[in-house]
């Protein structure tokens, strides 16, 4: 803050006159004042709701990512089976793999795969921690399917997730 003197009529009169370099060089001002407790707590709200909406939206994001995961994982448990078997048909032995280890694929990290097969089919049920409630499952054959399989060779999944998560999921899909 600097005071100028100005000469008017014969008169000295004393101005305040602020420079706006002092603002941008941090200078404290003792006469600007600053913000009220008041606007500071609705700002601190503002950002709140904002990053509350974030998260919830970013939560679909990953839920609806888990349950894409298992579905891919089930359709590679599928092509890894059938490798599998004509590499055992080959040798002389008809059957499918009961160990996922046994399959060339590899599942991401994360997924949960049930297994089991016969020389007659096979049949698969993965999971997922990220997607609770979700379960997707495939089978082949004359296997007993896992729930919720019902069609061979055809991915099904269920939801035996909480509604609200039900929800969230129904409304990301529109």
């Amino acid at each position: 803050m600097f005071l100028v003197s100005v000469e008017f009529e014969g008169k000295v009169e004393t101005l305040r006159r602020r420079l706006q370099t002092t603002a941008t060089r941090g200078e404290w001002c003792p006469d600007q004042r600053g913000f009220t407790l008041i606007e500071l707590m609705i700002v601190i709200v503002i950002i709140a709701i904002l990053a509350a909406a974030a998260t919830v939206g970013m939560s679909r994001s990953l839920s609806k990512g888990h349950l894409a995961t298992i579905k891919a994982d089930l359709r590679s448990v599928a092509v890894g089976q059938e490798v599998y078997f004509e590499d055992q048909s080959a040798l002389g032995t008809v059957t499918y793999a009961t160990d996922p280890s046994d399959m060339a694929s590899r599942l991401s990290p994360g997924t949960i795969l049930e297994l089991r097969g016969d020389a007659q089919g096979w049949s698969a049920r993965t999971t997922h921690p990220g997607a609770p409630g979700y379960r997707c499952a495939l089978f082949r054959g004359t296997a007993v399917p896992h729930a919720p399989a019902t069609a061979e060779g055809a991915v099904a999944c269920d939801d035996q997730a909480p509604p609200l998560a039900k929800r969230r999921l129904r409304d990301n899909s529109r």
